[in-house]
């Protein structure tokens, strides 16, 4: 099964989370798709968030976020 991850290219650059782009990209088995915004101006702006199949995940840092991905597609 394929996963969608979407992100928002401002938090993209301001949290980091184009590590978390390029790692799930490397890893296959997820659509990624980039949204100038996604309407999420305060998560944005705060932490690093995506949105996983229509599910908004954000964590404290892009480690962490990756962490909860995969943990949410092996459940």
């Amino acid at each position: 099964m394929e996963h969608l991850v979407e992100f928002c290219q401002s938090n993209l650059h301001v949290s980091g989370t184009k590590k978390v782009m390029d790692i799930l990209r490397s890893k296959g088995g997820f659509k990624i798709k980039e949204y100038d915004c996604m309407g999420y101006c305060f998560d944005c702006s705060e932490k690093p968030y995506a949105v996983l199949n229509q599910k908004v995940l954000q964590e404290e840092n892009v480690d962490d976020l990756i962490n909860r991905i995969m943990e949410s597609v092996d459940k």
